[in-house]
């Protein structure tokens, strides 16, 4: 594992800026000057294809499941499924993983190139929760993962010593 022994930089300036959470626009970041759109159509690619794909395994694991008995030791074919099943999912959740710190990264760096000290966040906490669009609608809500781009968009600030603070949305479009 590595570890980051880069010391952590100071803030430029005392700005203030805020960034709206999207799914297609990962963040849309307004630090007082202009607007700077940050694309988040790579992670939801990469989750339609893995949602297509592990569709694909789990039909072919359900076929060599039906005439097997309880307590029967399963066939190498399935095993094999399974373990490909599983390695998809692992291998997209560490590429996401990445695509979202470097996203994280490159929001950062350039707020602290902007003199930008505050970093203002809106909670998605509990979207999931308080929307209910559909079966299509609702995959693509919950493959969303703004709360792991805010848990790394914090890593990030307290790299370059801006602090992100998370407020509530409600009312802020008025």
């Amino acid at each position: 594992m590595y570890v980051d022994t880069r010391p952590v930089q100071t803030p430029l300036g005392d700005g203030v800026a805020g960034i709206d959470i999207g799914e297609v626009r990962i963040a849309a970041v307004y630090d007082g000057q202009g607007v700077h759109l940050h694309s988040g159509r790579l992670i939801r690619a990469r989750n339609h294809y893995a949602n297509k794909h592990q569709a694909k395994l789990d039909a072919r694991i359900a076929r060599k499941k039906n005439g097997r008995p309880p307590g029967q030791r399963s066939s190498k074919r399935l095993r094999r499924l399974q373990r490909a099943r599983r390695t998809l999912r692992d291998r997209i959740k560490r590429q996401n993983r990445d695509q979202l710190r470097k996203q994280a990264r490159q929001v950062v760096s350039t707020l602290h190139e902007s003199r930008v000290q505050t970093i203002a966040v809106g909670d998605l906490g509990d979207i999931r929760n308080r929307i209910d669009y559909g079966p299509r609608a609702n995959q693509k809500l919950h493959a969303w993962m703004f709360g792991q781009f805010l848990t790394e968009l914090k890593a990030q600030g307290r790299k370059f010593g801006l602090k992100v603070i998370v407020i509530d949305e409600a009312f802020t479009s008025q």
